[in-house]
């Protein structure tokens, strides 16, 4: 509809976000991408396209107000307006309800560490299917490639960013902070392994993060601090091992497998060649010291 009418549609807000009654939800201007009927102007094709008002609805005093709220309610019924937020709909809502928990057993009335590590579980499973896909599309096109709709979205940073919380609350526990080194260690082995490499760089900054946490909350020298500066560079060799470790194409891979399954059943072959080689000699030297008749094989 909005590639009939010519028009390009902004919208303001991302999901989840708390908005106002009043407040703009978007933008509607003129593309004017048309060679064609340039000479019908904007209210008039919008008057023309879109279906009229309901017969209940207020009287408009002028024709550009009737033009306005037939707009209105079309870019209106591309969201969704709620009371409460829905996690099936706002994946950044789960995550917060996780970190809440986490925040909540790792306060002083609480301290309860090991709950707050396996919200920290279930965040890293969580992330790591993140990683792994793509956050949305913030524009759509047409046909002819102009964009017609925007639609803000969350960075992958900024997903990653919403643990910080737990960063700033826990980071004076030692479990709690090698938990969090070996999360977005293992993350950045996974978005490495995946070639998803405009995602590293978040994930190596949340790392780093978390080790310079750990250098202000523990003493130099101290077990604990040698203990996480060596697990920070443990996960490190694993990121960096993680570039190298990748299948090879498809073709080679098939071709690889076929070599190797040839080299088993030729070893195969050869093991099975030796034990019959083995057993007929075994038999051979029954027979010969046997004086009666060799026991015929079962």
């Amino acid at each position: 509809m909005a590639e009939k009418m010519d028009v390009c549609i902004r919208y303001r807000h991302q999901i989840g976000e708390f908005v106002n009654e009043g407040t703009i939800l978007c933008y509607v201007w003129d593309a004017k991408t048309r060679t064609e009927g340039t000479e019908v102007r904007l209210g008039q094709r919008v008057y023309q396209l879109l279906p009229a008002e309901e017969p209940e609805a207020p009287k408009v005093a002028t024709w550009e107000q009737g033009v306005e709220r037939r707009l209105s309610k079309f870019v209106s019924d591309g969201i969704l307006i709620s009371k409460k937020r829905s996690s099936g709909l706002d994946v950044t809502l789960g995550i917060q309800q996780l970190c809440d928990i986490a925040m909540r057993a790792l306060s002083p009335g609480v301290n309860d560490p090991h709950s707050a590590i396996q919200c920290m579980d279930v965040l890293s499973s969580l992330l790591a299917s993140l990683a792994l896909l793509d956050l949305g599309v913030p524009h759509a096109v047409d046909g002819n490639g102009h964009t017609r709709l925007y639609a803000p979205r969350r960075s992958f940073s900024y997903i990653l960013s919403m643990l910080d919380s737990i960063r700033r609350c826990g980071g004076s526990d030692l479990v709690v902070c090698r938990r969090g080194i070996r999360l977005f260690g293992d993350l950045g082995a996974i978005v490495t392994r995946a070639e998803r490499t405009e995602r590293v760089p978040a994930v190596m900054t949340q790392l780093e993060l978390w080790l310079v946490t750990s250098k202000e909350k523990f003493a130099e020298g101290s077990p604990e601090r040698l203990s996480l500066e060596e697990l920070y560079e443990y996960m490190l060799r694993g990121i960096e091992d993680s570039a190298h470790v990748r299948l090879k194409h498809e073709t080679s891979g098939v071709k690889d497998a076929q070599d190797l399954e040839m080299t088993q059943k030729e070893a195969d072959a050869d093991e099975s060649a030796e034990i019959i080689k083995d057993i007929s000699t075994e038999d051979a030297s029954v027979e010969g010291s046997s004086s009666g008749q060799a026991p015929k094989p079962p």
